[in-house]
Parts: structure tokens; C-alpha cells; sequence
């Protein structure tokens, strides 16, 4: 499910438009091979199923208590348990597989039942979930390897983290590597496309294979985050001071490169806030993640605040040397944000005219090759493909 934001390509320096088209259809989907069902036992007391593994919470249970009952089924996981039973605790998602042991990428899909009934020695009904897991045919040193290659892949990402990194240097390092290696997955043809092996070692995933590796890389980094949900596409959300923010790679991902085979790497939705991330298509949340907010509160967080460059009203000098900053950066993709949507419109307006005030704003900023540029109509950006491929 791309973003719908790739509207208009131009390569200039041989006046060929090209235009990107919708991208949306293949990237809106979250392919979860998992199949629910959901059934109402009848008034009698609970009985576990014969050979499963029995995880419960206690009453009124605090995080602990969650992180307890996590490290239990992820050991059962880890066992490759055919049938685990839970109760005190709402059904678990793909989502909260990703974030369990190395995502646990053995597990090939799973389905359960819902049992309304009375505990053994108790009066009071409660809901017990039955899970029926299956899992891919993996030897114990195959899944050995696997891991081997997974922890390779982090310790390379890892290495890139400056000394003393911050929460959103790290972040933001994860993301851009994830954009860079990782390639959609629109032919299914890994089968780890939905898991953190997929994107981080066989590096193609659908929308669930990025945020799992982002949030299996933030959690090993040492870093709050997780998993967030629409009815057909999936990010990953961390706070950020007293906020909840959002980051979405797979639509980061323009899966384009420039001539000299690097890839763009946009920051569109690099920490956008509920507000932002549930106005553009796909992303309605419906994982009833927490966000906490503070109207008025200064955002530090989102790509463009944190690294200026954002213009609240169109201003060609300073749109030039925003994007200078950017090329003397050694930046094959000039991005910009505006604020208001005035200043959002005039920016298009560059593009009139066979792009003639566009080239002045590149040309001011030191740039004179061909070029692409992007807009996004959701959040306001205008950004410039350097050194496109065929120039």
C-alpha cells in the first residue's frame, strides 16, 4: 500500500514527464496468514485440551504480570507447542508474535477458539482462548542459523548508531536502512514477508514485515515501541516525550533508486501524530494502541520539525537553502514540508511551465542535473529526486 502521495515524476534535463501512478492497491493489504475463529462454549467448567500448554494471568495483573505471561507463551513458541491455552488476557495478533522472541519466525500461522466457561474450583465465568499453531518445517539448527542471520543483521544496523545515540537517532537509522534494504514484497514469494527474517535477512516483507523488524530493532535497541493497525495495513507507533508518535517505513519506501543505484529514502512519515497519521488513507487505527497527547505541546519529533525543515508559509529563498543544506549533506533526496496548505499549493506551482521555478530553486541551491520531484497532498511535502536512472 504505497503512498498515494507518488502523484507526478519529471525528468527534466530530457523534458520527459513521467508519471508515478497510484501505488496503493498491493501496499494496503496485511497479509496475516492467521484464520480466527470464534466460538461460545457451553455453561460447563473448563477443560484444558489434552497436551496443551497453559498460560494464565492472575487478577487485576499489572506489566509484570504481562511480561511474565509474554516470556511464557514465547517459550512455548519457542518449543513449537501445538496447542496453547490463555486466560486474563485479550487474543493475541501476529503483531504481538512479531514482538516475541527473534518474531518468532517459525511460526507459520495459527487460529483459536473462544471459550466462555468456569475455571476448575471457581463459580465465575471467564473467556479462555484456545490456540492451534503450526509451524514451518525448520530444524533446531535451521532455526539456530536463522537467528544467526537475524542477530547479523542488527549488529550491521547497530553499528551505524553514533556513540551515545538518542531515541530518535536511533530511530530514524532503523528506519532509513529498512527503506533502503528492504523491497516490497508484492508477489508474496518469501514466505517470512509478514516477519522480522523476512525483511531483515531475505530483505522483502509486506507492511507487517517492516513494522515487525522496526519494532523488533527498537525493542532490541532498548527502545519503547510497537505495533499499530489498520483494517488493511500496518506501522508502528513509539512515544516520544509525552506523545505518541507514528512511523510508517513501508510507506517510506518509494522503492526507486538514483542512477547510481542508491535508494530515496523519504522521511513523509517518519513520527507524524494520531491526528496526521489517521487523516491519511489506510491508516484509521483500529489496534487500540495508547496515545497520550498535549494540545499546544511543541513536536520535536517529526523528521521535518526536528531537522528544519519545515516552512510555514511558501518562501523560495528559504525553500532554496533548505534543500542547499540538504545537497552539501550528500543527499540524493531534497525534502521540504509546509505548514499551511497556501503555501503547500504554491510550492506545486514550481512545477508549472516545465518546471521553470523549480529549476531556479535548484539551481539557487546549487543543483543543475535532471531531477524527479515528489508531492504528498497529506502532509504537505515537496521533495527532489537527484541523478534519477536514464539521465
Amino acid at each position: 500500500m504505497k503512498k498515494n502521495r507518488w502523484l507526478t515524476v519529471a525528468l527534466i534535463l530530457i523534458a520527459l514527464w513521467l508519471i508515478m501512478g497510484n501505488r496503493s492497491g498491493e501496499k494496503k493489504k496485511t497479509a496475516e496468514p492467521k484464520k480466527t475463529e470464534q466460538t461460545e462454549a457451553a455453561n460447563d467448567i473448563f477443560v484444558l485440551p489434552e497436551g496443551a500448554v497453559y498460560i494464565a494471568l492472575p487478577e487485576d495483573p499489572d506489566h509484570d504480570d504481562f511480561l511474565a505471561f509474554d516470556r511464557e507463551f514465547a517459550a512455548a513458541l519457542a518449543a513449537r507447542e501445538t496447542v496453547i491455552c490463555t486466560r486474563g488476557r485479550s487474543p493475541l495478533s501476529w503483531p504481538d508474535f512479531c514482538e516475541m522472541d527473534y518474531g518468532t519466525f517459525w511460526l507459520k500461522s495459527f487460529g483459536y477458539s473462544a471459550a466462555w466457561a468456569v475455571p476448575e474450583g471457581e463459580t465465575d465465568k471467564t473467556f479462555f482462548y484456545t490456540y492451534h499453531m503450526e509451524y514451518f518445517d525448520l530444524s533446531e539448527s535451521d532455526i539456530r542459523r536463522m537467528k544467526q542471520e537475524i542477530d547479523a543483521s542488527v549488529s550491521r544496523i547497530f553499528a551505524l548508531f553514533p556513540e551515545n545515540a538518542d531515541s530518535w537517532t536511533k530511530a530514524l537509522i532503523v528506519h532509513d536502512e529498512l527503506v533502503k534494504t528492504v523491497s516490497y514484497d508484492h508477489e508474496n514469494d518469501s514466505v517470512y514477508y509478514f516477519n522480522p527474517y523476512g525483511a531483515l535477512v531475505q530483505h522483502e516483507a509486506i507492511c507487517q514485515g517492516y513494522a515487525a523488524a522496526f519494532t523488533f530493532l527498537m525493542s532490541r535497541a532498548g527502545e519503547y515501541c510497537t505495533f499499530s493497525a489498520s483494517e488493511d495495513h500496518g506501522w508502528n507507533n513509539m512515544l516520544t516525550g509525552s506523545e505518541e508518535e507514528y512511523v510508517d517505513c513501508t510507506w517510506d519506501d518509494p522503492d526507486l533508486c538514483d542512477a547510481y543505484g542508491n535508494p530515496y529514502v523519504s522521511h513523509d512519515f517518519f513520527f507524524l501524530n494520531r491526528e496526521e497519521v489517521e487523516a491519511v488513507d489506510s491508516h484509521t487505527i483500529v489496534t487500540g494502541d495508547p496515545y497520550v497527547s498535549f494540545p499546544g505541546e511543541e513536536r520535536h519529533a517529526n523528521y521535518f520539525y526536528h531537522e528544519g525543515y519545515t516552512l510555514r508559509d511558501y518562501d523560495a529563498r528559504a525553500l532554496a537553502e533548505i534543500y542547499r543544506r540538504q545537497l552539501q549533506a550528500g543527499s540524493n533526496l531534497l525534502e521540504a514540508r509546509f505548514e499551511t496548505e497556501e503555501g503547500y499549493q504554491e510550492a506545486l506551482a514550481l512545477t508549472e511551465n516545465d518546471c521553470a521555478g523549480l529549476n531556479r530553486i535548484l539551481a539557487n541551491a546549487g543543483y543543475y542535473n535532471a531531477y524527479y520531484y515528489f508531492s504528498n497532498d497529506n502532509v504537505h511535502t515537496f521533495s527532489v529526486g537527484l541523478n534519477p536512472p536514464g539521465a
